[in-house]
């Protein structure tokens, strides 16, 4: 989709989302909000579209009649300007077509029309739109800068925090009201030694950057989260885990990580030091990650195939047939999304080597708004429960269709169509840790919880977590299966609150049966139901307590009274 800052269509975009916001928590003024919202959706919003089509229109041929008569010089700006304009256009009049869908549901084409909004001035803001803070946002672009910064606010008595790629949704990222944060999207550089295999890379480089490089040697990543747009520094203060069930989390994949540590001075990590395990997984509690040696694997091409399995019979399976299986590289298990019997079902999806070695093919990188028809599939499974048992049989059939890719291709799954610029409800992601023996049951607990509350699952999967034991704040002390969610969230906060609650009722049966939850999402657990789910966190708050280190996370769950 065109990105809509300049188009006047969005104004009336946005009356018809701010509209909606107010239903939410309205009483007898419900239906007022909604007449309102169809109002603006069918009347405001085309005849705005109808503005942006005309202006558009004749904006390309004006440039278009320009490249012909303004010589080759500047004949290719005016060839861009004028695709631009006949885009947006395009779109318009797409829009004005659709715009009478409008009646079923208000947003259901003004939604993809919505502009980004700037956050006021001072206030960070990052993915998830539930957390701010007030601070200064710092774009240091050496590392020399970055141990400036930290021994200015060590002699300041400040606060630090550390921003990657902008993409939490927890508080591991936000400093301390009128602090500082660190952001470190300019530090990118990344080296590949493709004899060794081993990759030196800059905490800002994202993965998708990293596999791009990776793919060039016919190389690729052995661990990272389901998506590349996250950037390495991130990844490894949340020690993350992904498919590879063989690998584990990505602190077995580390060489070592470089930090600026509470002195402003350069330190380099290995496992076998106390320290690697405070920064792994630390979020950002210990120093600012600034490099890792991450150690790479043949890009091999693997074979992807699907098998009906039952949630009752999968943890036989999987002990059975995948983990005594070597050439299965990586699994998953994916849950039936069907709103009527959620989870229920699943497909569990090996990825397995064929034997034909291993190579490469061009990675696309994702656009910055995914693409547009994601966009409208998705928008219509987050607003009508139909589409959501319609698009579930549909993927439940596609996760049974086999396909060969090399592992690059896999590991960079499209997920950029989640992000919008909605006030009115945005994506939320929530995982749990529970053991083999636990998991047929949780499920039908977390089915119920989901059922009752009517959340609208957008995706569900399982994945295999073995024992972690190189980091202080560990979500799988011994071997665990993850429960990944994916769900729509209205943002009221009455639907807010409702989801604490449900949140809280998940995180009381997995204490009461030796489960936990992991750390960088929404803080909805009480203190002491995180503290009865990482019963170590005394001595990393005592640690954390003598640096300058700190953030909305360690302000909510690891602060020493």
């Amino acid at each position: 989709m065109i990105e809509s800052n300049y188009l006047v269509s969005s104004i009336a975009a946005k009356w018809t989302d701010d509209l909606i916001y107010c239903s939410y928590d309205a009483n007898y003024t419900k239906p007022l909000y909604m007449i309102a919202s169809r109002l603006a959706s069918m009347v405001a919003f085309p005849i705005f579209l109808a503005a942006d089509a005309t202006h558009y229109g004749w904006k390309a041929l004006y440039e278009r009649t320009w490249a012909i008569l303004d010589g080759k010089e500047n004949k290719a700006q005016h060839l861009e300007r004028a695709q631009q304009s006949w885009d947006i256009f395009k779109e318009s009049l797409f829009g004005l077509g659709c715009s009478p869908f409008g009646l079923i549901s208000p947003d259901i084409v003004s939604y993809h029309f919505l502009s980004e909004t700037s956050p006021k001035a001072g206030r960070i803001e990052l993915n998830g739109k539930l957390y701010s803070a007030q601070g200064a946002v710092l774009f240091p672009k050496s590392v020399e800068e970055v141990q400036g910064i930290v021994k200015d606010a060590l002699s300041k008595g400040q606060k630090i925090s550390v921003i990657g790629a902008g993409l939490s949704q927890g508080r591991q990222a936000l400093p301390l009201e009128g602090n500082k944060a660190i952001h470190t999207k300019h530090l990118t550089q990344i080296n590949i030694d493709p004899v060794t295999k081993i990759a030196k890379v800059q905490a800002g480089a994202t993965w998708q950057e990293l596999q791009i490089e990776a793919n060039k040697y016919d190389l690729a990543i052995r661990v990272m989260q389901g998506s590349n747009i996250f950037s390495i520094g991130g990844s490894i203060s949340a020690n993350c885990h992904g498919w590879a069930h063989l690998e584990g989390t990505l602190s077995n994949t580390l060489l070592s990580v470089t930090i600026v540590n509470e002195k402003g001075e350069l330190q380099r990590l290995t496992p076998e030091q106390s320290c690697f395990k405070d920064v792994v997984g630390g979020y950002g509690g210990f120093g600012v990650i600034v490099e890792a040696e991450i150690i790479l694997i043949e890009n091999q091409e693997l074979e992807e195939s699907g098998h009906e399995i039952l949630p009752a019979n999968y943890v036989k399976y999987f002990q059975e047939q995948v983990a005594t299986n070597d050439k299965i590289l990586m699994h998953t298990y994916r849950l039936s999304l069907h709103p009527d019997h959620l989870f229920q079902k699943g497909v569990a999806v090996n990825f397995t080597k064929t034997g034909r070695g291993f190579g490469s093919n061009e990675l696309l990188v994702e656009s910055v708004r995914g693409k547009w028809i994601e966009r409208i599939q998705l928008h219509l499974v987050r607003s009508f429960k139909g589409m959501r048992k319609f698009a579930s049989t549909r993927l439940h059939q596609s996760a049974l269709v086999t396909k060969v890719r090399y592992r690059n291709e896999i590991m960079r799954p499209t997920i950029r169509a989640l992000f919008n610029h909605s006030r009115a409800s945005t994506e939320w992601l929530q995982e749990y840790f529970v053991k083999g023996d636990d998991l047929e049951r949780f499920l039908k607990f977390l089915s119920q919880i989901l059922t009752e509350n009517d959340v609208p699952v957008l995706n569900a999967t399982v994945r295999f977590v073995t024992k972690d034991d190189q980091t202080a704040l560990s979500y799988a002390k011994e071997d665990r299966f993850a429960i990944v969610l994916c769900f729509n969230q209205a943002l009221a906060p009455a639907k807010i609150e409702q989801t604490r609650q449900w949140v809280r009722k998940v995180i009381d049966d997995l204490i009461a049966h030796d489960g936990t939850f992991y750390l960088p999402y929404q803080h909805f657990a009480t203190v002491e139901q995180f503290k009865k789910c990482y019963p170590q966190w005394q001595e990393i708050a005592v640690k954390n307590s003598k640096t300058p280190f700190t953030n909305g996370l360690y302000q909510d769950y690891l602060r020493i009274s």
